[in-house]
């Protein structure tokens, strides 16, 4: 069976990379539920994403909710937080203030305690909570100080860590030191940091000498990216940048 536990940062990148690369994206679902109905509380947490996402398995808000709630009575992190996010949205459920900061806070205890061991991951974890507007009590200067302690470690945290260099959030901005970070991330693919430094190379005269390999980054995220808003906002500035131009 597999076992997940350990590696939570192993297994997400695991399965959303062969999910998306799979001849069959049902072929990888069916991999990782038969560990989840064999009782792998991480296994769980992410066969709800699949079913609320889609991926590999019919959407279904009604079992996204089902297999967040087993992990989160095994006391999954993952499943506890993304129990949190169904009352939040009302995923399969009914939407529920008092639930969903009652698991939120749950979530972000015991990332806390992992943090205190050394877990980077669990760092990262708190991190994103800033920046997905829970907060859950972390502030702008803990966010800094968590993504600056694990930028080494967890590639994911490179963008984040740019965007809070380029709005100042726990430290003064620093567009130079923004734009370092994303053209890092960027070359390892990732949409946030492609999306970052195209937009910087676009709009700040002093990224001019980037800008071709920025617009590269936006086409692609255009031509790749299912997020329509993301779209809208790249197509904008497109069309800003020809008219300035």
């Amino acid at each position: 069976m597999l076992f997940f536990e350990d590696s939570p940062e192993f297994f997400k990148s695991y399965l959303w990379n062969n999910l998306k690369t799979a001849p069959s994206f049902s072929q990888v679902f069916h991999e990782v539920k038969t560990a989840a109905d064999l009782g792998e509380k991480e296994a769980q947490a992410y066969v709800g994403m699949c079913y609320e996402d889609g991926l590999g398995a019919n959407f279904s808000f009604f079992e996204a909710f089902r297999y967040y709630k087993l992990s989160a009575d095994q006391e999954s992190v993952k499943g506890l937080r993304l129990l949190s996010h169904a009352y939040e949205k009302g995923i399969g459920v009914e939407p529920s203030y008092e639930l969903f900061q009652k698991y939120g806070l749950e979530a972000m205890k015991k990332y806390q305690e992992k943090a205190n061991q050394g877990n980077d991951y669990a760092l990262f974890c708190l991190a994103q909570e800033f920046w997905e507007g829970c907060g859950f009590g972390v502030s702008a200067d803990d966010t800094f100080v968590y993504l600056s302690n694990i930028v080494k470690t967890i590639d994911r945290s490179l963008p984040l860590l740019g965007l809070c260099y380029e709005d100042g959030i726990g430290t003064e901005s620093n567009l130079n030191k923004a734009m370092e970070l994303y053209l890092k991330s960027a070359k390892h693919k990732n949409p946030l940091a492609m999306f970052r430094a195209g937009i910087l190379s676009l709009e700040k005269k002093e990224f001019a000498d980037f800008r071709p390999e920025g617009l590269l980054y936006l086409r692609q995220i255009l031509q790749d990216s299912n997020n329509t808003h993301l779209k809208e906002m790249i197509s904008t500035s497109l069309k800003n940048y020809l008219v300035a131009k």
